[in-house]
């Protein structure tokens, strides 16, 4: 009786995969969140199809062993699609722009001239998910951030100061 139950429950996985491929339960998610200083200004492509370009500065502070603080910088090569947003882009931003950039990520190769695979890794905002930030406003996100991912409960019902210098 043993190996009928087996034999039958391979068979029901053969059909399986015979047929169409099975389809995912789980829904996926390509979100990245950025907040940084634009490094140049934005580039427009050449015909109105192609995306208007620009790179995007995040630095990471954290301390060492020894107590000194470290800074680790990343970029990010962002690439706008959107009619509407490239407009903005090109009226808004400037090099040194403080930005918030909300989109998904996206992975490219192509073979160059001299026939080497190339990759490229950019950010394709969504709809109107670029904004200017001001300094006071990054201070609220980032304070909001924290108070979101901290495990400690706050002692009293007191409201949180915030001074700013």
């Amino acid at each position: 009786m043993f190996r009928r139950q087996g034999f039958l429950q391979l068979r029901r996985i053969a059909a399986r995969c015979e047929g169409e491929p099975p389809r995912r339960s789980g829904k996926c998610l390509n979100s990245v969140q950025l907040i940084g200083y634009t490094g140049s200004d934005p580039l427009r492509g050449s015909t109105e199809f192609q995306p208007t370009k620009f790179s995007l500065a995040t630095t990471v502070y954290y301390k060492t062993r020894n107590e000194t603080l470290e800074s680790k910088t990343e970029w990010h090569n962002i690439s706008v699609f959107k009619p509407s947003l490239q407009e903005k882009v090109n009226g808004y931003v400037r090099k040194g722009t403080r930005l918030f950039v909300q989109g998904s990520i996206q992975y490219n190769n192509y073979v160059d001239q001299e026939g080497i695979k190339r990759y490229n890794t950019s950010i394709v905002p969504s709809k109107s998910s670029i904004n200017p930030l001001k300094s006071v406003e990054c201070v609220g996100i980032l304070i909001l951030t924290h108070m979101r991912y901290t495990t400690q409960k706050p002692k009293t019902n007191e409201p949180l100061k915030i001074r700013i210098k």
